[in-house]
């Protein structure tokens, strides 16, 4: 889309066939500046063209530029506020246009961190089973809040419970193992998983009963 300026206006807007990143330029005096075609409209020609529409311009197209960055992103998984600040900062975008997108966000109900940290907590209890303590560095690694770390935590299982599922992840693959190195391999697997001492020793002697008694039924 091709812009004419004449006298600091818009005075006529058309497609520019050659620009294939939709990104047109503006001349206004001395200065050059660029706006996506897609953040003017017919309904813009004779528009004046001076500095705060320039900067109005420019910030609508940031602002939706970092909206359908966010998209994206929240289309692999949900994230923290946390997480989208970070992201968004990553990629040069200016405090201000970061904070219309994270208000944007909330009055949709599409960042919540209490909701985050609770489908974190459901989901990996189920796909990577690992301790308490783990879950809590994780959270609070996104900045989580303690109150909404503490409700996430309430629907988790037992710690036992948590350390057979992780353990019976690797248990058959150390099956042929002396007892002693299999539980050795165990205790190091599940206290990378955040497991306590305690724990770690009671199962793995479970895991050794359960494998070996499966190993006998076959």
């Amino acid at each position: 889309m091709a812009v004419f300026v004449m006298d600091n206006e818009i005075s006529g807007i058309k497609p520019n066939k050659k620009n294939k990143n939709n990104i047109d330029e503006f001349k206004v005096g001395e200065f050059n500046f660029w706006v996506n075609h897609e953040m003017l409209s017919k309904s813009e020609e004779g528009q004046s063209v001076n500095k705060e529409r320039i900067i109005n311009l420019r910030s609508k197209e940031e602002k939706e530029k970092a909206w359908q960055g966010v998209m994206r992103l929240l289309n692999f998984r949900n994230r923290s506020e946390y997480e989208i600040r970070n992201r968004l900062a990553k990629k040069g975008f200016a405090p201000n246009i970061i904070e219309q997108i994270i208000i944007e966000l909330k009055t949709r109900s599409i960042l919540n961190d209490a909701n985050f940290a609770r489908e974190w907590v459901e989901s990996r209890a189920v796909n990577k089973p690992r301790g308490r303590k783990l879950f809590i560095q994780e959270l609070k690694n996104k900045s989580i809040g303690q109150e909404e770390i503490e409700q996430a935590l309430k629907g988790l299982p037992k710690e036992e419970t948590l350390a057979l599922n992780a353990g019976r992840r690797v248990a058959r693959r150390y099956a042929n193992l002396e007892k002693q190195i299999f539980k050795k391999k165990i205790y190091g697997y599940l206290y990378r998983k955040g497991f306590a001492y305690h724990t770690i020793q009671k199962v793995s002697q479970m895991l050794w009963c359960e494998i070996h008694t499966i190993t006998t039924d076959l």
